[in-house]
């Protein structure tokens, strides 16, 4: 079921990441970039547009490998830890509005939201990894019989008529 519901999910967090750019909230650290996002007459990085388009791509790349490509039930949830944790560490990176680890780490502040998102990323590619193997009959039946590429399971006489 969360396989289903990961691409929309994807899609609500890029819509509502425009939430802190009306609340002029959640940005980042100043800068000069040209699209800056200006508040109070100061230029911060807009770290609302930088998750809001990271989440509107992985929308649609998820939507599409679910689609096309999906092997087993999960994958899309674990394809998604990835995605976003990966952005997450980053663009709390950015951020000036961060709960701070009480320690550093290799002389730089560390933020919870990037162990977290650190976290979520690691276990992601653990899982998909254990799993790169895993074809589930359900999949491979419905990429066959929609005639998307090749299933485990394909007969005998698809492979020969294919090759013909």
């Amino acid at each position: 079921a969360l396989d289903l519901t990961i691409p929309t999910i994807a899609l609500a967090q890029a819509i509502g990441r425009w939430g802190n750019y009306f609340n002029s909230e959640a940005h980042g650290g100043p800068t000069d970039l040209p699209w800056a996002v200006i508040i109070d007459g100061q230029t911060y990085h807009p770290t609302f547009l930088y998750e809001s388009l990271w989440c509107l791509l992985g929308a649609l790349l998820l939507h599409l490998y679910s689609k096309y490509r999906q092997r087993y039930a999960g994958e899309i949830f674990f394809m998604y830890l990835v995605w976003y944790g990966f952005e997450r560490m980053f663009v709390e990176g950015l951020r000036t509005d961060s709960l701070y680890l009480p320690f550093r780490v290799f002389g730089m502040d560390i933020r919870v939201s990037q162990v977290l998102s650190f976290a979520l990323f690691v276990t992601g590619i653990v899982i998909l990894i254990i799993n790169r193997h895993k074809e589930e009959p359900f999949y491979a039946d419905y990429r066959r019989q929609k005639g998307i590429g090749r299933g485990k399971g394909e007969s005998q006489t698809a492979d020969a008529s294919a090759e013909k």
